[in-house]
């Protein structure tokens, strides 16, 4: 209990009475409150607002309702909200297979113990396989996205990266193959699947290069060559080395059925390019598979 003051004078006591800072009446601005001395207290007031610098609650009581008391940080203001008491929560699996983008999303649903539920689905791009079972996510890498090419393409930066391109010289005749712009770890496979005796091509964008190793073997006569480009020689004349040609009875390059080439991205810029091409030319030579546009 506070000490009173019956009996007392205000000259004695003014000190311990609290008012505002310039002494004049309460408006609709915050005022901070001081003691008689003009000692500021952690309390200021308007006719609407109460501010506490720091406010200590002294044993709240611990009341039954699901409600906290909340500070909206815009505006300072006090008010409350309910409190999150959902601590449980389930997560069920549905199921299915997709695979390189086919088949249906695999969806994993998570649910709170009040039936508040958000499902995730998961779908597969190319070259990957989901398999749920048994409320398990089993992610493989066992197939690899296709690509059958009759006519001239541009290979799509997205959809296409990573896919097997099997080739139909035959149709694809005098055609090109256009690849989508040089990024580390971008690959293509190529598998010449009917040649033909008109060259077609396979061009880089604009600035990229070609470079590696490849090698060429005859079908009528036990002869081999082989091309061989750096990186340090492509890069420094892209302009020679941006173009793979490939055209099944020519001695510089080769491209029959069974033909292969394996592109991979060493960097924004280069392509490694390994493989083996066949020919039916009897003297194979002076390879120029990598060769300029």
């Amino acid at each position: 209990m506070g000490t009173t003051l019956s009996g007392t004078q205000i000259k004695n006591t003014y000190v311990g009475i609290l008012k505002t800072t310039d002494n004049a009446a309460a408006g609709g601005t915050l005022k901070v409150i001081t003691d008689g001395s003009g000692n500021d207290t952690a309390l200021s007031i308007s006719t609407t607002q109460v501010k506490v610098t720091n406010l200590l609650i002294d044993s709240p009581s611990n009341l039954s309702a699901d409600e906290v008391l909340v500070r909206d940080s815009s505006t300072g203001l006090i008010g409350k909200r309910p409190f999150p008491n959902f601590k449980s929560v389930t997560v069920s699996i549905g199921s299915g297979t997709t695979s390189a983008g086919g088949g249906s999303a695999v969806p994993v649903t998570i649910t709170d113990s009040a039936s508040n539920a958000t499902a995730v689905n998961f779908q597969t791009a190319q070259n990957a396989s989901i398999v749920a079972s048994g409320g398990e996510l089993t992610f493989k890498y066992d197939t690899r996205g296709t690509k059958n090419i009759t006519t001239g393409v541009t290979l799509d930066p997205v959809t296409d990266i990573g896919k097997t391109l099997f080739v139909d010289a035959t149709s694809l005749s005098g055609g090109t193959i256009v690849l989508p712009t040089a990024a580390a770890g971008r690959f293509f496979r190529v598998f010449v699947d009917k040649s033909s005796t008109t060259a077609i091509n396979i061009n880089a964008a604009s600035a990229d290069y070609f470079y590696g190793g490849i090698t060429v073997v005859s079908t009528t006569d036990d002869k081999t060559a082989v091309q061989t480009v750096t990186r340090a020689t492509a890069s420094g004349a892209v302009a020679s080395n941006n173009q793979l040609t490939l055209d099944a009875d020519s001695a510089t390059t080769g491209g029959a059925e069974g033909s292969f080439l394996d592109l991979t991205c060493y960097d924004a810029s280069g392509w490694f390019v390994s493989g083996n091409v066949i020919t039916s030319n009897a003297n194979p030579g002076s390879i120029a598979i990598i060769n300029g546009q």
